[in-house]
This record gives structure tokens, C-alpha cells and sequence, in this order.
């Protein structure tokens, strides 16, 4: 592997304190939203912000 630092993966699974997504979009896929939890309760991810169709003054 002449001059290559090979190391194992050390990709964390789960942060370390809970984490706020502040952009998100589930473009209205909300048949996909007990998924998306469960995801985000494995991976530490508290709470997040669905950012589809908002902008300008509203955002």
C-alpha cells in the first residue's frame, strides 16, 4: 500500500449528545415519518426542522 495510512473504521453510530437537524425536507412523504424517527432515535438525533415549501419571511 507503499505510503497509504490504513486505519479501521472508527465512523461513530451514535453522536455523542442529542443533535438538532435544522434543515431538513420529507417533501411531504409523511407515509415515511415513522422511519424517519426511528432513524433519528438511533442515530441521537432530537429534534428536527422541515424546511420544504418554507422560505422568505416565513422561514
Amino acid at each position: 500500500m507503499g505510503g497509504y495510512l490504513v486505519r479501521p473504521d472508527n465512523t461513530p453510530v451514535r453522536a455523542w449528545f442529542l443533535v438538532v437537524d435544522l434543515h431538513n425536507h420529507l417533501w411531504a412523504r409523511w407515509e415515511s415519518l415513522d422511519g424517519v424517527v426511528q432513524i433519528m432515535d438511533q442515530t441521537g438525533v432530537a429534534v428536527y426542522c422541515d424546511l420544504t415549501g418554507v422560505g422568505g419571511v416565513a422561514l
